[in-house]
């Protein structure tokens, strides 16, 4: 994807991000987990936990399809970074209570018809953070 390639080029996850938002919609989930990797690896410099989030969602999906490598790699990245995975909830809590704090909060604010950006600016977060939650909130709700 074009916005993808930009985005590497520039160094900006914006770019990789709104791709990786183009490709949530779709049934690619390789290219979806390829992307969030990217703007995970850039973002970890600037705004470590909406890269922990993204690295954290691009694993998941490399591991669903299959694509052990690539889903260690991520894992290399995600110990090198100094994050430590959270134990699995999705055994344990469904629906609103399998979510973070954090989490809970945004959902609020998007279902009352906040955009991300809103909710970031009301949280005092990042839009990639909020875009992160956003991801987790939709992956527990699925």
């Amino acid at each position: 994807m074009a916005a993808h390639a930009r985005g590497l080029l520039d160094g900006d996850a914006r770019a990789i991000l709104r791709a990786a938002g183009i490709l949530a919609g779709g049934s690619r989930p390789l290219p979806l987990a390829s992307a969030l990797e990217d703007a995970g690896r850039l973002l970890l410099a600037s705004d470590r936990d909406a890269g922990v989030g993204h690295l954290t969602r691009a694993e998941s999906l490399y591991t669903r399809t299959g694509a052990g490598n690539e889903a260690a790699r991520v894992r290399r990245r995600l110990d090198a970074a100094g994050h430590r995975p959270r134990a699995n909830r999705r055994g344990t809590a469904q629906g609103r209570e399998a979510l973070t704090p954090a989490e809970q909060r945004v959902a609020s604010l998007v279902a009352e018809g906040a955009t991300n950006r809103q909710a970031a600016e009301r949280l005092f977060l990042s839009p990639a953070t909020v875009g992160t939650h956003v991801m987790h909130v939709s992956a527990n709700s699925a």
